[in-house]
């Protein structure tokens, strides 16, 4: 039993953790831009899970990936919109709104899903599309990297992986090299102070919102068009609150968010691999939600004591 499950610790692990971390930091960094302008966005979940089942329709209908990642994305802005509207224009509180959204989100794709494909459970298309993986065959020769990047069949990882972890150093320029980003984060940090030098606040809150809007509507898309290639009722699976977490555990800043998101990719990842072994599979099922909770309370009580540091110091 050891040596089994020593075994799942290997280069094919990162190579499965790259993966699973995909969506969770797609979403995670979507999350980031909302919370720097100071919006809590609980939504994260319901607009990957929105976006994920249009995507899908759309790539089957055009039978084009691409056209169904822009399905996804146009998805999840218009989801986007409606909770910045609710929430900025009409100031209801944000949670309550974000968690209408992911509420919205299940049962309405539960019905298109019995609408369009008959089943309540799962929509899976007799042709379906999927988003390229791309393999990088001359680093087969170098030794690990090879396995890390390609895999152990050969297959590379997706096309959309690699924007995931491209979109880290981008959005980081953006946050924090872009006079469109100081403004963004002056919004979060002091809207008085924001308003004062003539910052629309609510309106930078809205390009926030719908920033956040293109990330999880490109983390939807590769759960249904990369992860695989059909759609399956609550497939997102607590993933928009384990990128919610990441953005927390990472002081809302795209690189700590991007390390965040990575932990518990390779949780998911080493719970993946761990279904093969003779274990409950509960227990299983429940290790990548058990590391984020574990996570979250260190966290927390890391903060608390540096806060109660401070304050003696005073």
């Amino acid at each position: 039993m050891l040596a089994d499950i020593l075994a799942v610790f290997n280069l094919g692990l990162i190579f499965m953790a790259l993966r699973v971390t995909t969506p969770i930091l797609f979403a995670a960094l979507g999350g980031v831009i909302s919370e720097q302008a100071g919006v809590v966005n609980v939504a994260l979940e319901g607009l990957m899970l929105f976006s994920a089942l249009i995507g899908l329709f759309v790539g089957v209908t055009f039978q084009s990936p691409w056209l169904g990642l822009l399905g996804a994305i146009v998805a999840s802005l218009l989801l986007s919109l409606v909770f910045a509207f609710v929430t900025q224009t009409l100031k209801a509180d944000e949670v309550v709104v974000g968690i209408a959204i992911n509420v919205f989100a299940v049962g309405f794709t539960v019905f298109l899903m019995q609408e369009f494909g008959g089943d309540k459970g799962s929509y899976n298309p007799a042709h379906p599309v999927a988003l390229p993986n791309v393999p990088i065959p001359w680093l087969n020769g170098v030794p690990g990297l090879g396995m890390i990047v390609n895999g152990p069949n050969g297959q590379g990882l997706n096309v959309m992986t690699y924007l995931s972890l491209l979109s880290v150093p981008l959005l980081t320029f953006f946050l924090y090299r872009t006079v469109f980003g100081l403004r963004l984060r002056s919004v979060g940090e002091s809207p008085l102070a924001a308003a004062s030098v003539g910052i629309r606040v609510i309106r930078m809150k809205y390009y926030a919102i719908l920033l956040t809007g293109i990330f999880t509507g490109m983390a939807g898309a590769f759960m249904s068009m990369a992860y695989v290639n059909m759609f399956l009722r609550n497939m997102t699976a607590g993933r928009g609150f384990i990128a919610l977490a990441a953005v927390l555990l990472g002081a809302r800043k795209p690189w700590g968010t991007f390390l965040a998101a990575l932990l518990f990719g390779f949780a998911e990842a080493i719970s993946n691999m761990a279904q093969s072994l003779r274990l409950p599979s509960q227990l299983v099922t429940m290790f990548p939600y058990a590391v984020t909770i574990i996570t979250l309370t260190w966290f927390s009580v890391r903060d608390y004591r540096r806060r109660q540091r401070r304050e003696a110091a005073l």
